[in-house]
């Protein structure tokens, strides 16, 4: 619960990041040949774009400003959105895998195929770690198969253990706890006693 009320918190100050840092004006494109009545309105002219003109008088008082051809108002929307889009990305491919690491680590499990299949099935990989590594599952399993396999040694009529033994050898084939090959191997050992 903790490291996802912590990815809340990154995730809201890379939102916040991501926003201007302040509110942006639009820009008023010059107007070729603008004329003033002084220098100094003409050089003011310059002020929301960011570069002054270049203003010249034909010696009557007028002024005229001239800007460059070079002058491009700004179309996007920055790099401070890319850059919080990067980190939201980033949050987004790597969550799954910090949330499968911490799963794995409380239950016992490999923390390092826990991660990979977080890093690279993503939320997909998170839900395997979460729903199909159920704690001590190969253990138990392993249990039962040597229980099992193992020879009887009780005082049995030999027909009836060979049956028995025979059925629950089938059952962990069905189950999917022993391979068909461990299965065909077993089965001959225990015809073999009869």
């Amino acid at each position: 619960m903790k490291a996802l009320g912590a990815l809340a918190a990154v995730f809201t100050l890379c939102v916040l990041l991501a926003a201007p840092a302040h509110a942006q004006t639009p820009l008023q494109t010059p107007t070729p040949g603008a004329t003033f009545s002084s220098e100094e309105a003409c050089m003011r002219s310059g002020d929301a774009l960011g570069s002054p003109p270049t203003c010249t008088t034909s010696g009557n008082g007028v002024w005229v400003a001239h800007f460059s051809n070079t002058y491009m108002p700004d179309s996007g929307p920055g790099a401070s959105w890319f850059v919080g889009f990067f980190f939201i990305a980033l949050l987004w491919g790597i969550t799954p895998a910090v949330i499968s690491g911490v799963v794995a680590s409380t239950r016992g499990q490999s923390v390092f195929i826990a991660v990979l299949l977080g890093l690279f099935l993503g939320w997909i990989g998170l839900l395997i770690v979460v729903l199909a590594f159920k704690p001590n599952v190969v253990e138990e399993a392993r249990g039962v198969a040597s229980e099992i396999l193992k020879p009887s040694t009780q005082t049995q009529s030999p027909q009836r253990g060979t049956s028995a033994r025979l059925e629950e050898l089938a059952d962990l084939s069905r189950r999917g706890l022993i391979t068909q090959e461990e299965y065909t191997t077993r089965r001959a050992a225990i015809l073999e006693q009869i």
